[in-house]
């Protein structure tokens, strides 16, 4: 049996998009018979002090061990695989490995030190947004994270940019996969309330949160009540207006039913690394309109399966979502293009590739 360590960042108590996605890949490899393990560390640092090595190990003892999936609530690790803590990745702190897959940069330092063989160490990169948004120190660090010997593997268009910047070529090229037995249409698309909008809210500005109140503050004054507006996020004290409907920590299930209760989905991203709320909406049925955040141009094709701006343009942003809203026909010609175009992003793919790579020579 294959053993397999995946290289987490720190622990996150809320749904974060590229976590999922890496437990999605560990456990379902696990479902196919390798031994997984999820490594999350408390520092990242390769050069801690004494006083930090010892919270480590406080940490690792007061959360470590069969209490480890009770810190991550959101997401279902089946039996197969093992989520273990430890103060810092160091070898002594994690199990022996056939193969380390980083997924983060402040984890592939770490991977130069393990004692697996340089064609088993792998890079899954999604840091495409972090490096866009970065300020110079992160960076340049960043980018010597992307100049170490590891096999690196790209998700979609921005991972690849990533690396084509840093003189790299990935190894493969394996996008991310979507759940379809739960990302469904389970309204019909021509059912739905026309006005009913939504976006995902998240507090960074590159997030483009703002881009997308703004934009639906100029609908509002032009339209009024007969729209919807609403979005969704893990924010306790979200800032946005009273009369924007707001749902805190949807489970999947919930999250699924949000979807279906939208007829426009708003993606206002400046930068993503893939994106996976414009593509989870478009597979329940909404039609999207989402920015050039790069990494939405695996599935957001101009004019094909969404209407799509520039960054950081609310009005252009608005203007889409008014031209779906005043037309159904084609609010409908995108949702059903987008609906049927993201049913290639399989798991099954996704995990086929994976196999491949950890099987060839």
């Amino acid at each position: 049996m294959i053993r397999i360590s995946i290289l987490m960042p720190l622990l996150s108590y809320t749904p974060i998009g590229g976590y999922k996605v890496a437990y999605e890949i560990g456990t379902r490899l696990s479902e196919r018979g390798y031994r997984v393990t999820f490594l999350h560390s408390r520092n990242y640092t390769t050069q801690s002090t004494p006083v930090e090595a010892l919270h480590g190990l406080l940490w690792k003892l007061r959360y470590g061990g069969r209490k480890s999936r009770k810190q991550v609530q959101w997401f279902d690790f089946p039996a197969e695989t093992s989520l273990r803590l430890a103060p810092n990745f160091e070898p002594r702190w994690c199990p022996s490995t056939d193969v380390l897959i980083a997924t983060g940069w402040q984890t592939a330092e770490w991977a130069q030190n393990f004692p697996v063989s340089p064609k088993r160490k792998f890079f899954n990169l999604y840091d495409y947004e972090v490096w866009k948004h970065a300020e110079a120190t992160t960076k340049a660090k960043i980018e010597t994270a992307l100049c170490l010997p590891l096999h690196f593997v790209a998700t979609g268009c921005a991972a690849t940019e990533l690396l084509t910047v840093v003189g790299q070529t990935p190894v493969a090229l394996i996008p991310c996969g979507l759940d379809f037995n739960l990302l469904k249409i389970k309204v019909p698309v021509a059912g739905r309330k026309r006005g009913r909008i939504g976006f995902p809210y998240r507090k960074e500005a590159y997030k483009g949160a703002g881009d997308a109140v703004s934009a639906y503050t100029e609908l509002r004054q032009k339209y009024g009540d007969t729209m919807q507006f609403t979005a969704f996020g893990s924010s306790r004290e979200p800032d946005l207006p009273d009369w924007i409907e707001y749902s805190q920590g949807l489970s999947d299930a919930v999250l699924v039913d949000y979807y279906n209760s939208l007829s426009i989905f708003v993606a206002p991203s400046h930068y993503e690394g893939w994106g996976l709320p414009g593509a989870e909406a478009m597979a329940c049925g909404c039609a999207l309109v989402s920015t050039d955040s790069v990494g939405s141009r695996d599935y957001a094709l101009p004019e094909i399966t969404a209407l799509v701006s520039p960054l950081k343009k609310p009005q252009v942003l608005a203007d889409h979502i008014e031209r779906l809203w005043l037309d159904d026909a084609e609010r409908l010609r995108f949702a059903n293009a987008g609906h049927e175009f993201v049913q290639k992003f399989k798991w099954d793919r996704c995990i086929d590739g994976w196999e491949r790579l950890l099987t060839s020579g």
